[in-house]
């Protein structure tokens, strides 16, 4: 017997049971979004010369809220142009955290920011989505933070009393 149904308490799946998914993994449209970070890992690369860390997001944008955005950064590689880019990602995205000194991928969990998304075609030729740049929340765009209130200008005795600090036409304050 297989593993499935002893993942599953002695059970199965009855497709009838469990309501479709929505079977659409449309790619979100090129521009900046606003994820919060999830997970960050280290693992070895697909050719096992290096290492990579794996970051899964969640967007919390209105139109695309609960979609999941993955990427890749090179942390150790025999190339050293691609370490080099790598290296240039994580720090961009440690900065776009607000974290000033990043020697921990966990502390990148819970981290809300703004990445900036592009239309590419992945390894099937399908539409999808890659992860092209990182910046902190309220750079620009849905996810800016409410302004903070103005303070308000401290009024003189006159403007508390109604009357005008600016003098008439004939030179001349209201009072004179």
């Amino acid at each position: 017997m297989g593993e499935l149904g002893s993942l599953l308490d002695g059970g199965g799946v009855n497709p009838d049971d469990i309501e479709p998914g929505s079977g659409t993994f449309e790619p979100m449209p090129a521009g900046w979004v606003g994820v919060e970070i999830e997970k960050a890992f280290i693992k070895g690369n697909s050719k096992k010369t290096g290492k990579i860390m794996k970051v899964e997001a969640s967007v919390f944008d209105e139109n695309y809220t609960g979609r999941k955005v993955f990427c890749s950064i090179n942390i150790s590689n025999p190339s050293t142009q691609c370490e080099e880019i790598g290296l240039r990602e994580l720090a961009d995205l440690a900065r776009a955290c607000g974290i000033p000194f990043l020697d921990d991928e966990d502390k990148l969990i819970g981290k809300r920011l703004e990445i900036k998304l592009a239309v590419c075609k992945n390894q099937n030729g399908e539409p999808d989505n890659e992860v092209k740049g990182y910046r902190a929340c309220g750079s620009d765009g849905t996810t800016k933070p409410k302004a903070k209130p103005k303070s308000a200008k401290k009024k003189t005795e006159g403007e508390l009393a109604g009357e005008s600090q600016v003098p008439s036409a004939s030179g001349k304050r209201p009072w004179e």
